[in-house]
């Protein structure tokens, strides 16, 4: 049986590109010292520069030709003076190309050897893939895990389309046992989300495992 191309298979599935057919210099000079994974990820880009997929819920991070500031751009996505200089040094070295409906980020390291997953709630980062391609096919291996596709889909059912550059955030957190229930998601723009969470991932990261946390609301 031939093998499944899934990064094929996710450009199928997905939006139109979010941004114009990048500048293939422009597209190099972003992702060409981030290693073989950034070569894959350069290539996927010239495919298709940006989209959604999955009702919404993935979203991949597009490269505008000129300078920006729109969060949908990649390179202000990794701007230290956006949300990521909030996180302290937790960010650091990790380039953000691409995240699920809660946010949650998908990343390479500096060595580009990689796919990591950035847990925005606590600033921590798991190992994922080693390649792109394996990568999207971990993604369609548990689709509804990995993009949280479904609450994505109930929510909007209740509520609308999710606009662009928006994600769900719990109102309780799931790493202190808040639940994968619509009830317990709003919607935030993804800057936003990133920078709140940010504020509790910077306090917490020094905190022995077990400790308990007390959440004020005004």
């Amino acid at each position: 049986m031939a093998a499944v191309d899934h990064l094929a298979k996710l450009l199928d599935l997905s939006s139109p590109a979010t941004w114009p057919a990048p500048p293939r210099d422009t597209v190099h000079e972003v992702l060409g010292e981030w290693g073989p994974v950034g070569a894959e990820l350069a290539d996927l880009l010239l495919v298709r520069n940006g989209c959604y997929a999955f009702v919404s819920a993935f979203h991949l991070f597009g490269i505008a030709a000129e300078p920006t500031d729109h969060p949908a751009d990649l390179v202000a996505w990794n701007s230290p003076t956006h949300w990521r200089s909030e996180y302290a040094d937790l960010a650091d070295g990790y380039l953000f190309f691409a995240e699920d409906v809660f946010g949650s980020q998908f990343a390479l390291p500096a060595t580009g050897d990689a796919v990591l997953l950035f847990d925005p709630e606590t600033g921590t980062t798991t190992h994922f893939a080693t390649t792109l391609a394996a990568w999207a096919t971990t993604l369609f291996d548990d689709p509804a895990y990995h993009t949280g596709y479904p609450l994505a889909q109930a929510w909007q059912e209740h509520h609308g389309a999710l606009p662009s550059d928006t994600r769900l955030l719990p109102k309780i957190p799931f790493f202190v046992g808040g639940k994968y229930e619509v009830d317990n998601l709003f919607p935030s723009d993804s800057a936003t989300g990133m920078r709140t969470r940010a504020a509790v991932a910077a306090q917490i990261k020094d905190l022995p495992n077990g400790t308990t946390i007390t959440f004020r609301t005004t």
